[in-house]
């Protein structure tokens, strides 16, 4: 019976803090786009990520920039083709990329 328990009381507590990890969405134009030897991929938008900021998903990252270190090239290939149109993009952002230096990319929205 206490096995049980304490079985229960890990997995509520697991899923408690997979669920408080908040991911953000901003919106702007993609104002500069990095792109290394190694396959990782950032942006920075003109507008910045307020809400990535405000939620404080990565406290170490100077808020200039989200990207990914293994980005899919689908979506690689999305965040350049709106770097060249100069449309605007909805970034969803969850967490820590770059060793804490980036948001973490999640997924992009052309507008």
């Amino acid at each position: 019976m206490i096995r049980k328990y304490v079985f229960c009381s890990l997995l509520l507590v697991a899923s408690t803090v997979v669920s408080a990890v908040p991911y953000s969405q901003d919106t702007g134009v993609i104002k500069r786009f990095h792109a290394s030897n190694s396959g990782a991929v950032a942006v920075s938008l003109n507008a910045g990520f307020p809400k990535a900021s405000g939620d404080r998903q990565c406290p170490n990252a100077a808020g200039d920039w989200a990207g990914d270190t293994n980005i899919d090239p689908t979506v690689k290939s999305a965040l350049l083709a709106a770097y060249l149109s100069g449309k605007r993009v909805t970034v969803t952002t969850q967490g820590c990329d770059s060793g804490g230096g980036w948001y973490r990319l999640i997924d992009v929205y052309l507008d």
